[in-house]
């Protein structure tokens, strides 16, 4: 079954307006407003797919559930000619705008262009974090 795949990762609850605009979720019984897959079984009262949790003994129907995608958590699969890219609009940057090397903007380029450096000969793919 597909809902099986998602055991393991993170879920929240759908919620539309009557405009059928989404709105905030309410919280599980464990009172996250996200909960993490542990199962799925049949809703005992729909008979329809429904996920367990790990962290309480709820159970919701899996269609009114929806993963917590990456991108909402600020993380980003980024590939080594998107971090070259990104490295050198850094430095065109640094260099149009004419900013010191003492500066404080100045030294974080630096530090970014370091980090860059490091994870293109690190890693084929790197995660960046966006907080």
């Amino acid at each position: 079954m597909k809902f099986e795949q998602n055991i393991g990762k993170k879920v929240t609850k759908k919620r539309l307006k009557k405009s059928g605009e989404s709105r905030s979720s309410r919280p599980f019984k464990s009172g996250f407003k996200t909960n993490t897959i542990k199962g799925v079984v049949e809703h005992p009262e729909l008979g329809t797919p429904a996920y367990i949790f790990e962290e309480d003994d709820s159970y919701v129907d899996c269609e009114s559930c929806y993963l917590v995608d990456e991108l909402e958590k600020g993380v980003v699969e980024i590939n080594d000619f998107q971090l070259k890219a990104i490295k050198r609009a850094l430095e065109l940057s640094s260099s149009m705008h004419d900013i010191g090397e003492d500066t404080s903007l100045g030294r974080k380029i630096r530090q970014s262009i370091k980090y860059i450096d490091n994870a293109v000969k690190g890693n084929k793919d790197t995660f960046v974090s966006l907080d």
